[in-house]
């Protein structure tokens, strides 16, 4: 019983099959440099690393490559779920959602929100629909950590927009503040 999970971003593609009953890492790689003549899938099993070019490959591609190389290390078949990370979700998503047509119209709405990302994550989600049509599709969205942010006391504003920005994570990072992360500490 093994899940794919997938974090696509703006240059990359990262992943991992993971057992789901023991949390062993079957195989976890990436496929980086994506758009450049330098790109390559790299992958780590069993502490073994290897590599290969996917010149010029991109996100498509390179999706289309860590499928054909999971089939064959023979880990298609134990497959039983796909997990991937949604980089925002704007107000609408909360955490952990299944993968639906909604879901994926909800997330295209928010490409403004996370213009270098969210298009990526939607290549891989439409890709690993494709490969694996029978497979449960889960999206983990960034915008849940989000939620739980809470404002500086002083909040950074956007001079431009007039947004408001909060403090966020254990390095301080900002992130927009949402309604429901507008209390104060």
């Amino acid at each position: 019983m093994d899940v794919l999970v997938l974090n696509c971003g703006s240059s990359s593609a990262k992943f991992a099959v993971i057992d789901a009953a023991t949390s062993k890492e079957e195989v976890s790689g990436i496929a980086q440099r994506l758009g450049s003549p330098d790109a390559t899938l790299d992958w780590k099993r069993n502490g073994a690393k290897e590599s290969r070019p996917i010149p010029g490959a991109g996100h498509e591609a390179a999706l289309r490559a860590v499928g054909t190389l999971l089939n064959e290390l023979g880990l298609t078949e134990e497959l039983v779920g796909i997990g991937h990370r949604v980089v925002h979700g704007g107000s609408k998503f909360s955490g952990s959602m299944a993968i639906t047509p909604e879901v994926i119209a909800k997330v295209e709405e928010c490409i403004p929100l996370g213009p270098l990302h969210n298009p990526p994550n939607l290549v891989g989600i439409r890709i690993a629909r494709e490969l694996f049509p029978d497979l449960p599709q889960v999206g983990v969205f960034d915008t849940a950590s989000t939620r739980r942010c809470r404002r500086w006391p002083t909040p950074t504003r956007s001079p431009t927009s007039g947004s408001t920005r909060t403090a966020c994570g254990a390095t301080g990072s900002t992130a927009p503040a949402t309604a429901s992360s507008r209390s104060t500490p």
